[in-house]
């Protein structure tokens, strides 16, 4: 089954046999799923003109996305890379360009062809990890797309069937123009932290939006901010009011602690499953709820 259309990147794969979840910044552009089919993994650099590669049978998900900013290539393999050791993956193989083996690796191994997967012959990088408690195995490509970046992750579970994924629709925040977001329509959301249901633990370690709001912040001194957070309707309201003040607080600390900004800028508050912006019929519409939004408060213009 094959799907496709502007997606947000805060992704769950989940399966009886296999068990991974992502958040990362852009749209998904393909998503492609299989209960059987055979992926060939790289598991070095170009040898003698030719890629080494496993073959690995099993219920297959690829997963296609591009990502219009971000530092650079390998900065946002850094992102995944922890991101799926912390899903309890180990990296088996990662090459970069060159020593992946440039115009040889390229070909060598399967890429959705262009322009769905765009692989710039100067500037990719290339992993595989194996989770051996799930036996899951995965491929990671990351490759830089004009002035922007995709990336294509193939996904090879243990499961009966092919891994679920539950993706949220996207509302884009432009990294460099938060700061005008808000000012313009004094709330933002925070589209990049996201949470499982029930947690109010941050489901990544980098996250555009906050760190385009902390740099806002620490350019407009004068300005502040309420973070509110949201809950699916999971359970009854009074709990979920304190679960998403946590989130919030969640999102605060990570600022002040991480990223610099002044504790006097930001507050934190949550009201539950009071606002949501979308249904609570369906695990899509729960996981667009579990939020956190960036409310302007003052401003010295």
């Amino acid at each position: 089954m094959r799907t496709a259309g502007p997606l947000a990147a805060a992704l769950l794969l989940g399966g009886p046999a296999l068990a991974l979840d992502l958040a990362v910044p852009g749209d998904i552009t393909l998503r492609e799923t299989s209960p059987l089919a055979v992926h060939y993994l790289a598991v070095g650099p170009v040898e003698q003109g030719a890629v080494p590669v496993t073959p690995r049978e099993g219920p297959h998900t690829r997963l296609i996305w591009g990502v219009d900013t971000y530092d650079s290539s390998t900065a946002l393999l850094s992102q995944f890379r922890e991101q799926i050791q912390s899903d309890g993956f180990e990296v088996e193989f990662s090459c970069a360009t060159q020593s992946c083996g440039g115009y040889d690796f390229r070909f060598g191994i399967e890429v959705e062809p262009a322009p769905t997967m765009f692989v710039d012959l100067s500037d990719f990088h290339y992993l595989t990890a194996i989770n051996t408690t799930d036996d899951a195995v995965l491929s990671l490509l990351v490759s830089r797309a004009g002035t922007g970046y995709m990336v294509q992750m193939d996904v090879i579970g243990g499961a009966e069937a092919a891994p679920d994924l539950t993706v949220t629709k996207s509302t884009r925040i432009d990294a460099s123009g938060i700061g005008a977001t808000l000012r313009a329509d004094g709330v933002a959301i925070l589209d990049d932290v996201v949470f499982d249901t029930g947690s109010a633990s941050l489901a990544a370690t980098k996250f555009t939006s906050l760190e385009a709001l902390a740099q806002h912040l620490a350019a407009a001194p004068g300005d502040a901010i309420a973070l509110v957070g949201h809950t699916d309707a999971e359970g009854d309201l009074e709990p979920n009011v304190l679960l998403s003040e946590a989130r919030a607080e969640a999102v605060r600390q990570y600022l002040i602690t991480k990223l610099g900004v002044s504790e006097d800028q930001v507050a934190a508050r949550g009201i539950g499953f009071l606002a949501p912006r979308a249904s609570n019929l369906t695990s899509e519409g729960r996981a667009q709820n579990r939020r956190v939004e960036v409310i302007l408060t003052e401003t010295a213009e």
